[in-house]
C-alpha cells in the first residue's frame, strides 16, 4: 500500500510539474476474477507525439479535429515494441496485448492507453520499457507492477529497461 501512495504522489508531482519533464507511467496489475492483466500507459501528448513521428514519419495530431484516422494502429505499435512483457520466459506474449481504449487527457496534456493481457497464473514476469527512450536521453519511465501478492515500483531509464518479477 505504501509503494501505490508514493507512486501516485511521485505520479501528482510529475504531471502538475512544468513540461519538460520526461515520464511515463505504466501500471501492470492482474485481476484474479478475471484471470488477466489489465496495463496503462500515461505518457505527455507532446512527447508520444513526437516519438511517433521520428519513428514512422506521421502526425498523430492527438486530440484535434483532424486526428489521423490510423493513430490507434501507431499508438499500438510503438508501445508494443517498447514496453514487452514477457510471461514464463514466453517471448511471444507482446502479440497478447490488446489495446482496449486511448484516453486523451487534454487539461493534463497527456494520453493514457489501455491494454488488457489474456494470461493465466504467471509464476515468473519480465518487462523491458524502453518508452521514449529513443526521444530523451533523461526519460523516466516510472512502472507499478501489481500480481497477487508481489506489489512493487520501478524506475526504468535510459541505462535500466529490464526487469523480472517472481509471483509469490
Amino acid at each position: 500500500m505504501k509503494i501505490i501512495i508514493a507512486s501516485i504522489l511521485i505520479l501528482t508531482i510529475f504531471l502538475n510539474a512544468a513540461h519538460p519533464v520526461h515520464i511515463s507511467v505504466t501500471n501492470i496489475e492482474y485481476i484474479q476474477k478475471s484471470r488477466n492483466f489489465k496495463a496503462s500507459i500515461r505518457l505527455f501528448i507532446d512527447d508520444f507525439e513526437q516519438a511517433i513521428y521520428n519513428k514512422y514519419k506521421v502526425n498523430l495530431l492527438l486530440g484535434k479535429e483532424n486526428q489521423l484516422n490510423k493513430a490507434d494502429f501507431y499508438i499500438n505499435k510503438y508501445c508494443k515494441n517498447n514496453l514487452q512483457i514477457i510471461f514464463n520466459g514466453n517471448n511471444n506474449v507482446s502479440n497478447k496485448m490488446t489495446i482496449t481504449s486511448t484516453k486523451l487527457n487534454l487539461k493534463e496534456n497527456t494520453i493514457t492507453i489501455y491494454y488488457k493481457i489474456k494470461e493465466k497464473e504467471p509464476q515468473k514476469v519480465s518487462i523491458k520499457n524502453t518508452l521514449l527512450n529513443d526521444l530523451y536521453k533523461d526519460q523516466k519511465n516510472l512502472l507499478i507492477f501489481t500480481c497477487k501478492n508481489t506489489q512493487e515500483a520501478i524506475k526504468f531509464d535510459f541505462s535500466k529497461t529490464y526487469k523480472e518479477f517472481t509471483i509469490k
